[in-house]
């Protein structure tokens, strides 16, 4: 099963692509559970990073789509985003993929449309989920592909995941955890204190 988030303030926005997700469940065979949410500060209460696919209005308080979107993509690097925008806020779709977005949907939403973004995020989702690594940050969890992963360090009872890009994520842990935790991902130990991903 796959999971989606909808974020709009406007309801009929909200329904109109639960009604879509349903319909695309029923036709494509690829089952999304659905959270609907009016607000981006809703959202972010208690976020967990288990979402294949999100959809964001681009006018969804406070801090607006884009925003919103970078929050997340603070703690999920795997989502696939779509944003949702009234025909006027066109300019910001080139802003919109900076964030890593897969779809940008013009209101009213048509389900063709629809279909051909959730369907793009599932098939994201399905060919990433062995390489989705967990990670329990200070208070958040984070979602990364081990592609991003650089290294792991340890120092003491603290684990660095350095990425790619430059961000460390920190946690909790062993390097004996680490191991455990990427072996399954084809990781190896390297010499000192670090496991890195090879290729």
């Amino acid at each position: 099963m796959y999971r989606a988030a909808i974020i709009s303030e406007d309801f009929r926005t909200r329904e109109t692509l639960r009604r879509y997700t349903e319909r695309f469940s029923s036709a494509d065979g690829r089952a999304f559970e659905v959270r609907l949410f009016g607000s981006g500060e809703e959202f972010l209460r208690g976020f967990m990073p288990v979402y294949d696919a999100i959809a964001i209005d681009m006018q969804v308080a406070p801090e607006g789509g884009i925003g919103l979107a970078r929050k997340t993509r603070t703690v999920d690097h795997c989502v696939s985003i779509i944003f949702v925008a009234e025909e006027g806020d066109i300019e910001h779709a080139l802003e919109g993929y900076s964030v890593g977005a897969v779809g940008y949907l013009i209101k009213p939403c048509r389900y063709r449309c629809w279909r051909f973004a959730l369907r793009r995020a599932a098939n994201i989702a399905g060919a990433q989920r062995e390489s989705e690594l967990f990670i329990k940050g200070k208070g958040l969890w984070h979602r990364i592909r081990v592609e991003e992963l650089h290294s792991v360090e340890a120092c003491g009872q603290e684990l660095r995941y350095c990425l790619f890009g430059g961000e460390v994520i920190c946690s909790e842990g062993t390097l004996s955890d680490a191991e455990r935790q990427l072996s399954r991902c084809g990781c190896a130990r390297r010499v000192g204190e670090r496991t890195a991903v090879p290729r």
